[in-house]
């Protein structure tokens, strides 16, 4: 038995901490969707046009997470890059980011 009575209340407190973070885990992994998320909701995306060789709109979207938000030109790139490199669709691929005055090329051949 603890003579410490501070030290139980601090056990029990920590306790409480944990069963509530793991309460939170398990409701966002079911659930789908944190309520932390809803900072998010109020970034801009960046709109932009991504097309393969063809003129064919590529739906970048596709490549990731239904809550992942286009905000930063290089995180932009860097997934278009890749989901060329990934992709079978005809090469070279065209990103144009008209907010940006952006227009690159992407996976030359």
């Amino acid at each position: 038995m603890d003579s410490r009575p501070g030290l139980s209340r601090l056990r029990r407190l920590c306790l409480f901490l944990l069963a509530a973070n793991l309460a939170y885990c398990a409701l966002t992994t079911f659930w789908g969707r944190a309520p932390a998320w809803g900072m998010f909701s109020r970034m801009e995306d960046l709109e932009f046009r991504l097309e393969d060789a063809s003129g064919a709109p590529v739906d970048l979207r596709a490549w990731v997470a239904s809550v992942y938000y286009f905000a930063d030109r290089s995180v932009l790139l860097d997934t278009a890059d890749c989901a060329c490199a990934r992709s079978s669709a005809p090469r070279p691929w065209r990103l144009a980011v008209p907010a940006l005055g952006m227009d690159r090329t992407l996976c030359p051949r």
